[in-house]
């Protein structure tokens, strides 16, 4: 039974949950002997409710700003609601963030606590450790030691909670509830603090939208916590008393799935192009993608970059009901999204009735509703982000059909202007290259260049298939492989206007990555850092002009 009327904060809804069904499992996660130990709703929220005794008798006060540097897992939500009924906001930290990625965080967010997942996190966090009222370490180092400092490990912080009271705190709808920082494409990262009120707000759309849900369906819980995203997830949820399964390691998902057979399931696209690859090398793909996906997906969801038509189709094909949606950090309630009985190929679906969507002259989205951000955390240039009327300039450029479906054609900052003048958006073009099944990813390059030319990442598995033998990555000894990449790319760009067309590409020796820079945590393309790194490279494909070449003088 879903929770109806919502409330305001999130701590109501995980009372009313936990009131509603006492019973009913609310979690599922692999324990400590490889088994799948569950919990149930009243036994999740008492075992918040005793960590926020512990959090408050070490200090942690209403209106503290609580990190969790952590990877995706049980101990994660319930540190969050824990904090959350102590009248904290919750700061989450990507454990993939570098050094001075974290120390940013805590020095910009004001942090005062910290839940780690290991002692090797609080050397990371060093000096900044003197500022903080205490951290807890979750999981147990080999000396049985939980670190430095008012390091506390997770079940010693249990044993306290048996032995700490403090009085109830009362929170607030205007209250703080979590304070994220954006993975820009830029590589700057960007504070958004968020009330109770807005992030229920958001999850109140949510809920309107992806009705088709009910109590005791699955759903899981497996990417990072550290963004919103995942989190807006596990408390539609709580609205719907779905049990949450957690898997700790992305290698684990299809395993977990399987298991799982979620009604519910999201991911970024990169998953799902895996996914696709996998089912078109299957004999029988419906049954494949049952086995796989455990075969009750009623919605499965997919944002945060473009999906390639051939995966949708192909997913849609095997009865796996893909839709794309679109949204930002700087809004809980999704801007747009695609619905089973109403989508269209391509677009990003319909906007949320929540929002208020418009395009600027030049195709700009502007989006303006009740959960909004009212500006960037300690940043001056609020006024900048918004519109005179009060719309937020999301910089993507899109387009309605006549059906009111949004398409979305590419970063406004990410614009192509060619010394010829022709103003050009990349991810455009690269979708339409990206059809291919050869081709991993595509990086269009050309700001300031007469003709755009092409970065590429292969697919080795189809090249393999379809050539019937083992490539290296580069495969730059493989002249059948740069022969069938120039094929793609000529014919595929029979679909694009002469001047949108690759004139020379490059195969990268390393598929791009986020370890490098070249990716955010989502998997979205950091262009700059792109076309630094390989500068050399983009120069040498203008040194020759004839696409037959392929790679150019390399």
């Amino acid at each position: 039974m879903s929770i109806d009327p919502l409330p305001d904060t999130i701590v109501e809804l995980f009372q009313l949950r936990a009131a509603m069904s006492p019973d009913a499992v609310a979690s599922r996660q692999i324990a400590a002997g490889g088994e799948w130990a569950c919990t149930t709703w009243s036994e999740h929220y008492r075992e918040a409710q005793q960590v926020c005794a512990a959090f408050r008798s070490l200090g942690l006060e209403k209106g503290d700003r609580l990190a969790v540097l952590a990877r995706t897992r049980r101990e994660w939500h319930i540190a969050e609601v824990a904090g959350l009924l102590a009248g904290a906001a919750i700061v989450g930290i990507d454990p993939q963030a570098s050094a001075e990625q974290i120390h940013f965080v805590l020095e910009h967010a004001g942090v005062s606590s910290l839940v780690v997942d290991g002692s090797h996190q609080l050397a990371v966090v060093g000096e900044a450790m003197a500022r903080l009222k205490f951290a807890i370490v979750i999981d147990a180092p080999a000396d049985g030691t939980p670190g430095q400092g008012r390091a506390v490990h997770w079940n010693t912080l249990l044993c306290q909670a048996d032995r700490a009271f403090a009085p109830p705190v009362e929170v607030h709808p205007d209250d703080p509830a979590t304070l994220i920082y954006t993975a820009g494409t830029t590589g700057a990262s960007k504070g958004i603090e968020y009330s109770h009120r807005k992030i229920m707000a958001g999850c109140k759309a949510l809920a309107a939208t992806y009705s088709a849900l009910g109590e005791g369906e699955a759903t899981l819980c497996w990417l990072p916590m550290a963004h919103l995203y995942q989190r807006m997830m596990n408390l539609l949820a709580v609205v719907y008393g779905m049990t949450i399964y957690f898997a700790e390691r992305p290698q684990e998902v299809l395993s977990v799935t399987a298991l799982a057979k979620p009604t519910l399931f999201f991911a970024v696209p990169r998953f799902y192009e895996k996914l696709a690859e996998t089912l078109r090398q299957s004999p029988d793909s419906r049954l494949a993608l049952r086995d796989i996906m455990g075969g009750n997906v009623r919605y499965a969801i997919t944002g945060a970059a473009p999906v390639p038509l051939w995966v949708i189709e192909c997913l849609w094909g095997a009865g796996l009901p893909l839709i794309e949606a679109y949204g930002v950090s700087e809004n809980p309630v999704p801007i747009a999204t695609n619905l089973p009985g109403d989508r269209r190929l391509g677009s990003v679906g319909k906007p949320f009735s929540a929002n208020e969507i418009r395009l600027a002259e030049d195709g700009e989205v502007l989006v303006r509703g009740p959960a909004l951000f009212s500006g960037y955390f300690r940043d001056e240039q609020i006024p900048l982000c918004f519109t005179d009327e009060g719309y937020y300039k999301t910089g993507d450029l899109g387009r309605f059909d006549e059906d009111g479906f949004l398409f979305l054609e590419g970063r406004k900052s990410e614009l192509i202007k060619t010394s010829t003048g022709r103003r050009i958006a990349p991810a455009r073009i690269e979708a339409v290259y990206g059809e291919s099944p050869y081709l991993d990813r595509v990086v269009v390059c050309g700001n300031g260049r007469k003709h755009l030319v092409a970065l590429v990442n292969l697919n080795i598995g189809a090249i393999a298939e379809i050539l019937g033998t083992e490539l290296a990555c580069t495969a730059d000894s493989a002249p059948k492989v740069r022969e069938l990449i120039l094929k793609e790319f000529e014919w595929r760009g029979e679909k694009l206007a002469p001047y949108e067309r690759v004139k020379a590409f490059a195969i990268l020796p390393e598929p791009l990555s986020v370890a490098e820079g070249e990716l955010t945590p989502t998997l979205k393309l950091r262009r700059k850092q792109i076309e630094n790194r390989h500068a050399m490279r983009i120069d040498r494909l203008y040194e020759n002009e004839r696409m037959p070449e392929g790679e150019g003088k390399q």
